[in-house]
């Protein structure tokens, strides 16, 4: 058994929240756990196709089957995840959540802070390779637009998701075939808010550099001394790209962002720098 639908992406670009909304609907069936990442995941790639099919099993007879793992859309670290993914499901339908593609980056940076050891300044990373590729939505997406085709391919914004929950599941549940009237009521879901994170500060940047178990925001045994003195809740404000750097980003995504709105149907007017052609 194999999935009927992909979530592919992006990273930090309401998946979670999606995958959480889409579990609900009684017509589709999801593993119990977001992110299998068996196209991308070289461990896994290597349990074979059995592995993969595993993960569906449980699966009720006539579900609309679903996976969700914003690694697909990383091809800049794992460039054969397209190739592998259309050897094995050619006929899926693919959804692919983006959002504006510089607070996308700013959201990757909270979180690499919180999660990933990241030790350098958010001017140090608006040139990073793979947070900027990550974010180029259009070219993340041209291998599967060439061998699955805009029909089988929806594209929604985080934006939209959130101004319009109600609207953005109807069009993905029609995009799935299944009844958008068998939704039951649902609250918004807002899932791995960057709010509620703590980040180090600049003393806890320093002492990352050198010692990084000392300042690991995910430690459960951290003294609260140390959290007081190295630690900070997270702000957007403490990611946010300014000035040259932050010109350079917006001229560079958008002409990624023409080229994704030449392949596929999608609303980017949320995103204010953005100028279409």
């Amino acid at each position: 058994m194999l999935p009927d639908f992909i979530v592919i992406g992006a990273m930090k670009a309401g998946t979670t929240a999606l995958f959480q909304y889409l579990v609900k609907h009684p017509q589709i069936s999801m593993p119990w756990r977001k992110e299998l990442d068996f196209f991308s995941n070289e461990a896994n790639w290597a349990k074979g196709v059995e592995w993969y099919e595993e993960q569906f099993a449980t699966a009720p007879d006539g579900m609309v089957i679903g996976e969700a793992s914003p690694n697909y859309t990383k091809r800049h670290s794992w460039p054969d995840t397209p190739k592998r993914l259309i050897s094995v499901v050619p006929d899926a339908k693919l959804i692919y959540m983006v959002r504006d593609p510089i607070v996308r980056m700013q959201s990757m940076y909270l979180d690499m802070l919180h999660y990933g050891g990241e030790v350098r300044s958010v001017a140090e990373v608006a040139n990073d390779h793979d947070y900027i590729s990550t974010s180029l939505y259009g070219w993340q997406l041209v291998p599967y637009f060439e061998h699955f085709g805009s029909d089988r391919i929806l594209v929604e914004t985080a934006e939209r998701l959130k101004a319009d929950r109600d609207g953005v599941l109807e069009r993905v549940f029609r995009f799935l075939e299944v009844d958008p009237e068998q939704m039951p009521p649902v609250e918004e879901i807002r899932a791995n808010v960057s709010e509620a994170k703590r980040i180090p500060n600049r003393l806890g940047m320093f002492v990352r550099r050198y010692r990084p178990w000392a300042v690991d925001p995910r430690r459960q045994d951290l003294p609260r001394w140390r959290k007081a003195v190295f630690l900070q809740q997270s702000t957007h404000d403490a990611a946010r790209f300014k000035g040259a750097p932050r010109r350079r980003l917006e001229e560079r995504f958008t002409e990624d962002a023409r080229r994704l709105q030449s392949m596929v149907d999608v609303d980017l007017s949320a995103w204010s720098w953005y100028r279409p052609q």
